[in-house]
């Protein structure tokens, strides 16, 4: 599959909704599976296919789809019961490919009175189990798997590949309660996330108090849903507490927007032909308000009107006009609440005036690839401490494409902003993660004016 992006001749304007939030939308449905003998409403257009979806039916969860007259969905309603009331699978759990899955899956299963066997994505399952099983184990949960040294070490690893599947649970006795620093999991970047949720989920019927310690500022998605559902948490700066076994409530309301498709929607006004484009309910909690601070310091003319939150989750519309006064900064300790990948900064940072730069340092995720994707677009960058430095173009179109963005979404949602300010078609192959995470992303963009064909 390939995406056909050609530059629209017609202005790129509107207000758009934002794509539903897959990882947030996973962890919603896994506490919702917990609120017993309670329906829980989880609405938003767009809702992508989730591998957590399958997995909690095959236990006995009753999770049904809602569909308006045309028969499109818009919502799940989820029934909850007691983890003593789940049946055991006739088959493996699967959670293909989705991270957040394995980490709410694995929280889940562990406290069950029968053993079952998680599977995924092998590649997937390497990267993430080991850090999601060592947090787990701290609470005597049973997680078995494979402990292997891997083949190419990585120096940022601390700890060896875990080989798929899993065996989880039971226990013989109750989970404990954990007092966890966060960074001891911390065998790559993006695991951060996933043991604050891995810990938090599991502490919803562990006996005792879950303590958290973070050194940074951590992802506050699954904190934001407990809240929600009703579990009590106590936050003592770098301290989250929560006191199991909890009861939530249930969990009514619009699923969050994706922070990676509302800043890529928003960085269309900034290329050639952009205008003002809006997107409703982008997410502004205090963990995603980077991206906002570097835009505002650029001079960028934004309007940000505060929303009632979407489930525990702070967003507000906002709408963006360009063009740029000046770079983006983002660096220091702004970096760590930029709440959105590297890559789909990029067409922020390219859209600097000519002869200015941005620089973006200390971003947990920036890698030699994302120098690569600017460089094949013929936007200059250099080295910096701990980062780059990207050349402005300012309203100058970029060099057409033909670039194979590797099944990556966030590189794929990079590459086609940047191609919508080419000088002419730019053809992008392998975006198919891109559609199945974003399945109206193509319709948002083609409501704003883009031009964008899918080719098989």
């Amino acid at each position: 599959m390939r995406l056909v992006v050609t530059p629209s001749a017609s202005p790129l304007r509107g207000v758009v909704p934002g794509p539903i939030d897959a990882r947030a939308a996973t962890y919603a449905i896994a506490i919702a599976a917990l609120c017993e003998r309670r329906e829980s409403e989880l609405t938003g257009r767009g809702l992508p296919q989730l591998a957590i979806v399958g997995a909690l039916r095959s236990l006995g969860v009753s999770i049904d789809e809602r569909r308006d007259a045309r028969g499109r969905v818009i919502g799940l309603a989820v029934r909850g019961r007691h983890l003593e009331t789940w049946q055991a699978p006739e088959a493996q759990l699967d959670a293909a490919d989705d991270a957040s899955a394995m980490a709410a899956l694995a929280s889940l299963a562990v406290g069950l009175p029968f053993s079952t066997t998680l599977s995924g994505d092998p590649a997937t399952m390497r990267n993430v189990m080991a850090p999601i099983a060592k947090v787990l184990r701290h609470r005597n949960a049973r997680i078995e798997g494979k402990l292997v040294a891997p083949e190419h070490p990585d120096p940022r690893r601390r700890v060896g590949v875990v080989e798929p599947p899993f065996e989880l649970g039971p226990s013989d006795v109750p989970l404990s309660p954990l007092a966890f620093d966060v960074a001891e999991a911390e065998s790559w970047p993006g695991a951060r996330p996933l043991v604050k949720a891995a810990a938090l989920l599991s502490g919803i019927r562990a006996e005792g108090t879950t303590q958290l310690y973070e050194r940074e500022l951590g992802d506050d998605t699954v904190p934001g849903l407990l809240a929600a559902a009703g579990v009590p948490l106590r936050s003592l700066g770098p301290l989250t507490e929560l006191d199991g076994p909890a009861e939530p409530v249930g969990l009514r309301g619009e699923l969050p927007v994706d922070a990676n498709a509302a800043v890529a929607l928003l960085a269309v006004s900034l290329q050639p032909g952009g205008e003002t484009v809006g997107v409703r309910r982008a997410p502004s909690r205090r963990t995603s308000s980077g991206w906002l601070e570097a835009l505002t310091d650029a001079g960028a003319t934004l309007a940000v009107e505060a929303k009632q939150d979407a489930l525990g989750q702070a967003a507000a519309d906002v709408t963006l006009r360009g063009p740029l006064e000046r770079g983006l900064d983002l660096g220091g300790e702004r970096a760590h609440r930029v709440g959105v990948s590297t890559a789909v900064l990029l067409p922020l940072a390219a859209r600097a005036p000519e002869g200015a730069h941005s620089r973006l340092t200390d971003l947990e995720d920036l890698e030699e690839g994302h120098a690569r994707l600017l460089d094949a677009f013929g936007i200059g960058t250099r080295p910096l401490n701990g980062g780059i430095a990207v050349e402005g173009v300012g309203s100058r179109r970029v060099h057409a494409v033909s670039l194979d963005v590797e099944r990556r979404p966030d590189l794929a949602l990079g590459a086609v902003v940047l191609a919508l300010g080419a000088d002419g078609p730019s053809v992008l192959a392998n975006p198919d993660l891109l559609l199945a995470r974003y399945p109206r992303l193509l319709a948002t963009l083609r409501a704003l004016g883009a031009t964008i064909d899918v080719v098989a």
